[in-house]
């Protein structure tokens, strides 16, 4: 390999480092006052902004639960009217139940004329015609004969003992008892059933022992 060749020319020193700047001290100079009145009033809108963001959603909060509970009162309410057109009636309906028990008691009296029968009828027709009005408003009368007898329901104003029917079979009806949309408003008075007590057998052994004369 052939050496290449040398140039005088070329200048062999070594390249000096550039010289080292100084920082400029401008650059790190404290704001001056109009700068810091500056950032002091965005410091300011800025907490105004966060107490304005706070209290919006605290009001928001607060109008959530104002509507929840008004719908609650509106739900209330509702409930309160129906139950009302429901039973308005009860207090007049329980001063007309002995009237109406009334009617009852005199169909079942014996009629000997034929002009007894005829008013028996008219009464008949009235009560029938009352009936039907009450029924509109939700009274309703219950079945009792041959049901269970239900402390809920039935009012138990005297036992027969019957070996023919079930226990607690209901087995006359004294007083109807009334329900005034499924609300019961007089309990029925029945007569009931009771299944007679077996009678104990009286065990013998021969004949009896003569007690022992005193002595």
């Amino acid at each position: 390999m052939k050496n290449k060749p040398i140039d005088k020319n070329t200048d062999e020193t070594p390249a000096k480092s550039a010289p080292e700047t100084t920082p400029d001290v401008k650059a790190f100079a404290l704001p001056s006052e109009d700068s810091l009145a500056e950032l002091q009033k965005l410091q300011k809108e800025i907490e105004a902004l966060r107490k304005a963001a706070t209290e919006r959603d605290e009001f928001l909060k607060l109008l959530q639960r104002v509507q929840a509970d008004f719908l609650n009162y509106q739900k209330r309410i509702k409930s309160e009217r129906e139950c009302w057109d429901k039973y308005q009636d009860e207090n007049l309906l329980r001063e007309l139940l002995p009237a109406f028990d009334n009617f009852g008691r005199t169909i079942k009296l014996e009629c000997t004329t034929d002009e007894a029968k005829c008013i028996m009828d008219g009464v008949t027709l009235i009560k029938r015609e009352v009936f039907r009005i009450l029924e509109k408003r939700g009274l309703k009368q219950m079945k009792t004969l041959g049901e269970k007898f239900d402390p809920n329901l039935h009012e138990a104003v005297a036992v027969t003992e019957s070996a023919e029917h079930q226990d607690h079979e209901i087995l006359e009806e004294v007083a109807p008892g009334f329900t005034l949309n499924d609300r019961l408003i007089r309990a029925a008075k029945v007569r009931i059933a009771s299944k007679p007590k077996p009678k104990e057998e009286v065990k013998t052994s021969g004949e009896p022992q003569r007690p022992e004369a005193n002595k």
